[in-house]
């Protein structure tokens, strides 16, 4: 049974959960902006210098895990995020965000994101953000 306490402190853990994996992407987002930046430059876009890449599959699907490693990448199913972020102890907890609003920091602008998270929801059966 869940008194008052108990259930506040549950809505504190998940509230810290959601605040320090906005931090965590911010602080990401952040890492990615040139130190030597000016004023200049404050109104346009960034747009990161792609030097290391490859080429994978041209599918609107995501592509698998064997077809990463072919090429020496790592690909980013729900499984290896949550095993990314040591997610098992917050969901053993019984914790799993439900009624946590979180947020996509998308530092370059892209004007793909809202189709991207959407085909990576569909392809592995998630539920529409």
């Amino acid at each position: 049974m869940y008194g008052p306490k108990t259930v506040k402190g549950e809505l504190m853990k998940k509230r810290s959960l959601a605040v320090a994996v906005v931090s965590m992407i911010a602080l990401a987002a952040l890492a990615l902006v040139p130190a030597g930046r000016n004023a200049a430059h404050a109104g346009s876009a960034i747009h990161p210098t792609v030097s290391d890449y490859q080429f994978i599959t041209s599918s609107e699907t995501p592509p698998t895990q064997t077809q990463c490693a072919s090429v020496g990448r790592r690909c980013f199913s729900p499984q290896a995020v949550q095993a990314a972020y040591d997610m098992a102890p917050l969901y053993a907890a019984g914790l799993n965000g439900t009624g946590i609003t979180i947020a996509i920091v998308d530092s370059y602008g892209s004007d793909t994101i809202a189709h991207d998270l959407h085909v990576y929801d569909q392809a592995f059966g998630l539920q529409p953000m």
